[in-house]
């Protein structure tokens, strides 16, 4: 079960192993809404990347995890399910329209948002597919 504080326009998230993820979320005001995500930042305060399982358990299971995990460079152990992040958004509703017509710095960080997780939706059509 997750358990969450606001904090400013992101979430202070518990994932299911109690760990703090900090996310957020970006909206377009086009007329076709769609929930959009921001990738989290690891415990190294580096956007974390996207890996998929390969144990017998949860095979071909998407993840996020710190970017050194795979190096033998010191990494913080971040891991997300991709689903249970999902599902973070999915419980909590939104309200699009709200997040655009701030400064245009933050359109523009909103724009990128969106383009990224356009992006990995692409890539997991391509690896899942």
């Amino acid at each position: 079960m997750s358990n969450s504080r606001d904090r400013g326009s992101g979430r202070d998230v518990l994932n299911n192993e109690g760990r703090s993820i900090s996310v957020s979320s970006v909206g377009s005001a086009g007329a076709r809404k769609k929930k959009r995500f921001i990738v989290p930042k690891c415990n190294c305060g580096i956007h974390v990347i996207l890996f998929m399982s390969s144990i017998h358990s949860n095979p071909n299971r998407l993840f996020f995890g710190c970017p050194n995990f795979k190096t033998a460079e010191y990494h913080c152990k971040y891991f997300l399910w991709l689903d249970e992040y999902i599902s973070l958004f999915e419980k909590e509703q939104i309200n699009d329209d709200s997040l655009y017509g701030r400064n245009p710095k933050q359109n523009h960080l909103l724009d990128a948002a969106v383009s990224m997780e356009e992006k990995v939706t692409k890539l997991e059509d391509r690896v899942l597919g």
